[in-house]
C-alpha cells in the first residue's frame, strides 16, 4: 500500500503524511491522558501519605510527582505540535484538491482550443494526482 501511494503523486503523499500526523497525534494524546490519570492517582497517594504522616513515602511520591509534572508538560507541548502538523497537513491536502480541480477545469476548457497548453496542464495534473 505504501509503495503504491508513493508512486501515485503529490496528492497520495499528502494523504499519507496526514494519516501519519493523525496517528502520531492520537498516540501522544493517549499518552498524555495516561500520564494525567497517573498524576491524579499519585495526588491521592500523596494525600494519604500526608495524612498518615509517612515522611519517607511523602518525599518519594513528591519526587515522582514533580517528574510526572514535567512529563505531562512535555507531552502537552508535543500534543500541540502534533495537532499543528495535522492541521497543516489538512490545509496542504485541501490546497492540492483545489489546485487539482482547477487544473482539471482548465484541461477541459483547453481540450479543443489549445492542445499544446493541454499537455502542460495534464503534466501538472499527473504530478499532483499521479498516473490515473
Amino acid at each position: 500500500m505504501y509503495n503504491n501511494r508513493q508512486n501515485k503523486g503529490e496528492l497520495a503523499k499528502a494523504e499519507l503524511a496526514l494519516e501519519e500526523a493523525e496517528m502520531k497525534h492520537e498516540l501522544v494524546k493517549s499518552k498524555l491522558e495516561e500520564r494525567r490519570a497517573e498524576r491524579e492517582a499519585l495526588d491521592n497517594l500523596l494525600e494519604r501519605a500526608g495524612a498518615a504522616g509517612n515522611v519517607d513515602e511523602l518525599i518519594v511520591l513528591q519526587s515522582r510527582r514533580s517528574s510526572l509534572e514535567k512529563t505531562v508538560m512535555d507531552l502537552s507541548i508535543s500534543e500541540k505540535a502534533c495537532l499543528h502538523r495535522v492541521e497543516s497537513a489538512r490545509r496542504y491536502l485541501y490546497k492540492l484538491y483545489v489546485r487539482l480541480e482547477k487544473l482539471r477545469q482548465e484541461a477541459a476548457s483547453l481540450e479543443e482550443a489549445e492542445p499544446r497548453q493541454l499537455v502542460r496542464v495534464r503534466m501538472q495534473i499527473e504530478a499532483i494526482a499521479g498516473a490515473e
